[in-house]
Protein backbone atom coordinates (compact mmCIF):
# COMPACT_ATOMS: atom_id res chain seq x y z
CA UNK A 1 0.00 0.00 0.00
CA UNK A 2 3.04 2.24 0.81
CA UNK A 3 4.52 1.35 -2.17
CA UNK A 4 1.57 2.13 -4.54
CA UNK A 5 1.09 5.64 -2.66
CA UNK A 6 4.75 6.57 -3.35
CA UNK A 7 4.38 5.82 -7.11
CA UNK A 8 1.38 8.09 -7.69
CA UNK A 9 2.61 10.83 -5.78
CA UNK A 10 6.11 10.28 -7.92
CA UNK A 11 4.25 10.91 -10.96
CA UNK A 12 2.22 13.66 -9.86
CA UNK A 13 5.39 15.68 -9.10
CA UNK A 14 7.05 14.37 -12.31
CA UNK A 15 4.49 16.05 -14.07
CA UNK A 16 3.81 18.61 -12.12
CA UNK A 17 7.61 19.92 -12.29
CA UNK A 18 7.35 19.54 -15.96
CA UNK A 19 4.30 21.75 -16.36
CA UNK A 20 5.57 24.16 -13.54
CA UNK A 21 8.74 24.85 -15.64
CA UNK A 22 7.69 24.84 -18.96
CA UNK A 23 4.25 26.31 -19.01
CA UNK A 24 3.95 28.27 -16.17
CA UNK A 25 7.37 29.89 -15.28
CA UNK A 26 8.22 33.53 -17.59
CA UNK A 27 11.61 33.50 -18.42
CA UNK A 28 11.19 37.11 -19.15
CA UNK A 29 13.70 38.87 -17.53
CA UNK A 30 16.74 40.87 -18.84
CA UNK A 31 19.20 38.25 -20.61
CA UNK A 32 21.95 40.38 -20.13
CA UNK A 33 21.29 41.47 -16.15
CA UNK A 34 24.13 39.17 -15.58
CA UNK A 35 27.00 40.88 -16.87
CA UNK A 36 25.19 44.60 -16.00
CA UNK A 37 25.60 43.33 -12.40
CA UNK A 38 29.61 42.63 -12.69
CA UNK A 39 30.07 45.73 -14.43
CA UNK A 40 28.25 47.91 -11.70
CA UNK A 41 30.20 46.21 -8.91
CA UNK A 42 33.30 45.79 -10.57
CA UNK A 43 33.23 41.52 -10.51
CA UNK A 44 35.19 39.90 -12.59
CA UNK A 45 34.16 36.76 -14.23
CA UNK A 46 36.16 35.00 -16.43
CA UNK A 47 33.26 32.59 -18.13
CA UNK A 48 30.97 35.67 -18.94
CA UNK A 49 31.46 38.24 -21.50
CA UNK A 50 29.50 40.80 -23.29
CA UNK A 51 28.00 38.65 -25.35
CA UNK A 52 26.95 36.27 -23.24
CA UNK A 53 23.36 35.57 -22.15
CA UNK A 54 21.57 34.04 -19.06
CA UNK A 55 17.83 32.60 -18.46
CA UNK A 56 16.46 35.36 -16.33
CA UNK A 57 12.97 34.80 -14.29
CA UNK A 58 11.13 36.60 -11.19
CA UNK A 59 12.09 34.15 -8.35
CA UNK A 60 9.61 35.37 -5.84
CA UNK A 61 6.71 34.91 -7.86
CA UNK A 62 3.75 31.84 -7.19
CA UNK A 63 4.26 29.04 -9.93
CA UNK A 64 8.21 29.48 -8.94
CA UNK A 65 7.71 28.80 -5.33
CA UNK A 66 5.36 26.02 -6.27
CA UNK A 67 7.76 24.55 -8.98
CA UNK A 68 10.77 24.78 -6.02
CA UNK A 69 7.72 22.76 -3.14
CA UNK A 70 7.41 20.40 -6.05
CA UNK A 71 10.61 19.57 -6.61
CA UNK A 72 11.41 19.13 -2.62
CA UNK A 73 8.82 17.20 -2.34
CA UNK A 74 10.07 14.76 -5.23
CA UNK A 75 13.53 15.06 -4.79
CA UNK A 76 12.27 14.11 -0.80
CA UNK A 77 10.47 11.26 -1.82
CA UNK A 78 12.90 9.75 -4.14
CA UNK A 79 15.15 9.62 -1.62
CA UNK A 80 12.35 8.55 0.91
CA UNK A 81 11.68 5.17 -0.92
CA UNK A 82 15.01 4.26 -1.63
CA UNK A 83 15.95 4.69 2.19
CA UNK A 84 12.76 2.55 2.84
CA UNK A 85 14.21 -0.29 0.95
CA UNK A 86 17.29 0.04 2.19
CA UNK A 87 15.64 -0.07 5.47
CA UNK A 88 13.47 -3.44 4.51
CA UNK A 89 16.96 -4.96 2.82
CA UNK A 90 18.77 -4.77 6.33
CA UNK A 91 15.89 -6.04 8.13
CA UNK A 92 15.69 -8.81 6.25
CA UNK A 93 19.68 -9.66 6.28
CA UNK A 94 19.77 -9.67 10.07
CA UNK A 95 16.06 -11.89 10.25
CA UNK A 96 18.09 -14.33 8.08
CA UNK A 97 21.44 -14.15 9.96
CA UNK A 98 21.42 -17.92 10.75
CA UNK A 99 20.28 -19.01 7.28
CA UNK A 100 22.92 -18.03 5.38
CA UNK A 101 26.96 -18.62 5.55
CA UNK A 102 29.44 -16.12 7.03
CA UNK A 103 30.81 -15.00 3.28
CA UNK A 104 27.07 -14.14 2.26
CA UNK A 105 26.19 -12.16 5.14
CA UNK A 106 29.61 -10.07 4.56
CA UNK A 107 28.78 -10.14 0.64
CA UNK A 108 25.63 -8.38 1.81
CA UNK A 109 26.85 -6.15 4.49
CA UNK A 110 29.27 -4.42 2.10
CA UNK A 111 26.64 -3.86 -0.34
CA UNK A 112 24.28 -2.50 1.76
CA UNK A 113 27.15 -0.35 2.91
CA UNK A 114 27.92 0.72 -0.71
CA UNK A 115 24.15 1.04 -1.29
CA UNK A 116 23.65 3.10 1.36
CA UNK A 117 26.83 5.60 0.38
CA UNK A 118 25.59 5.94 -3.12
CA UNK A 119 22.07 7.68 -1.65
CA UNK A 120 23.76 9.80 0.92
CA UNK A 121 26.34 10.97 -0.84
CA UNK A 122 23.86 13.01 -3.68
CA UNK A 123 22.21 14.10 -0.49
CA UNK A 124 25.42 16.03 0.90
CA UNK A 125 26.93 17.24 -2.39
CA UNK A 126 23.82 18.58 -3.76
CA UNK A 127 20.32 18.75 -2.01
CA UNK A 128 21.56 20.06 1.18
CA UNK A 129 23.23 22.55 -0.58
CA UNK A 130 21.03 23.32 -2.88
CA UNK A 131 18.77 24.42 0.27
CA UNK A 132 21.24 26.22 1.59
CA UNK A 133 22.07 27.84 -1.51
CA UNK A 134 18.02 28.95 -2.07
CA UNK A 135 18.26 30.37 1.43
CA UNK A 136 21.00 32.61 0.92
CA UNK A 137 19.62 34.03 -2.73
CA UNK A 138 16.07 34.68 -0.29
CA UNK A 139 17.83 36.59 2.12
CA UNK A 140 19.76 38.71 -0.68
CA UNK A 141 23.56 37.03 -0.09
CA UNK A 142 26.09 36.45 -2.10
CA UNK A 143 25.74 32.70 -3.72
CA UNK A 144 27.79 32.89 -7.20
CA UNK A 145 30.72 31.24 -5.24
CA UNK A 146 28.93 28.90 -3.47
CA UNK A 147 26.60 27.48 -6.29
CA UNK A 148 29.62 27.19 -8.25
CA UNK A 149 31.34 25.10 -6.05
CA UNK A 150 27.81 23.07 -5.66
CA UNK A 151 28.05 22.16 -9.52
CA UNK A 152 31.48 21.03 -9.28
CA UNK A 153 30.88 18.97 -6.20
CA UNK A 154 27.72 17.26 -7.84
CA UNK A 155 29.78 16.53 -11.08
CA UNK A 156 31.68 14.05 -7.97
CA UNK A 157 28.67 12.30 -7.33
CA UNK A 158 29.25 9.00 -9.77
CA UNK A 159 33.04 9.26 -9.21
CA UNK A 160 32.09 8.52 -5.48
CA UNK A 161 29.87 5.73 -6.21
CA UNK A 162 32.46 4.32 -8.45
CA UNK A 163 35.05 4.64 -5.78
CA UNK A 164 32.68 3.44 -2.77
CA UNK A 165 32.26 -0.07 -5.25
CA UNK A 166 35.98 -0.41 -5.37
CA UNK A 167 36.87 0.25 -1.48
CA UNK A 168 33.72 -1.05 0.80
CA UNK A 169 33.77 -4.55 -0.99
CA UNK A 170 36.18 -6.49 0.29
CA UNK A 171 36.82 -8.45 -2.76
CA UNK A 172 37.62 -5.63 -4.70
CA UNK A 173 39.63 -3.90 -1.69
CA UNK A 174 41.84 -7.21 -1.15
CA UNK A 175 42.68 -7.36 -5.97
CA UNK A 176 43.39 -3.19 -5.78
CA UNK A 177 45.42 -3.89 -2.06
CA UNK A 178 47.22 -6.78 -4.73
CA UNK A 179 47.38 -5.30 -7.95
CA UNK A 180 49.01 -1.74 -5.92
CA UNK A 181 51.94 -3.87 -4.46
CA UNK A 182 52.63 -5.53 -7.59
CA UNK A 183 52.77 -2.23 -9.29
CA UNK A 184 54.32 -0.44 -6.39
CA UNK A 185 56.97 -3.88 -6.60
CA UNK A 186 57.79 -3.22 -9.92
CA UNK A 187 58.66 0.57 -10.37
CA UNK A 188 60.25 0.91 -6.56
CA UNK A 189 61.25 -2.72 -5.33
CA UNK A 190 63.29 -5.58 -7.21
CA UNK A 191 60.15 -8.47 -8.67
CA UNK A 192 59.13 -10.54 -6.70
CA UNK A 193 61.06 -14.27 -6.56
CA UNK A 194 57.53 -16.27 -7.83
CA UNK A 195 57.63 -13.52 -11.23
CA UNK A 196 61.14 -14.37 -11.49
CA UNK A 197 61.25 -17.90 -11.30
CA UNK A 198 58.38 -17.79 -13.61
CA UNK A 199 59.65 -15.70 -16.44
CA UNK A 200 62.46 -18.31 -15.75
CA UNK A 201 60.71 -21.34 -16.52
CA UNK A 202 59.40 -19.59 -19.55
CA UNK A 203 62.69 -18.67 -21.08
CA UNK A 204 64.02 -22.41 -20.56
CA UNK A 205 60.91 -24.08 -21.94
CA UNK A 206 60.84 -22.11 -24.83
CA UNK A 207 64.79 -22.46 -25.06
CA UNK A 208 64.01 -26.69 -25.04
CA UNK A 209 61.82 -25.78 -27.79
CA UNK A 210 63.96 -24.70 -29.90
CA UNK A 211 66.54 -27.47 -29.49
CA UNK A 212 63.91 -29.68 -29.99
Amino acid sequence: MITIVYCKVFIFCSISINELIFLVIEFNGDPLMLYKFDQENSYTDTYLTQNSKVIIFNATNIPYILCLVVLIVYITLMFGIITTYLAKYRKIMRNRRDHISSNTYKLNDDFFKILFLQTISPVVLLFVPFVIALFMLILKMPARNFITNIMISGSCVPLFNGLFLLIFLRKSRIIMTHRFKMIANSILLQPPNNYISFHCVIILRTAELRVI
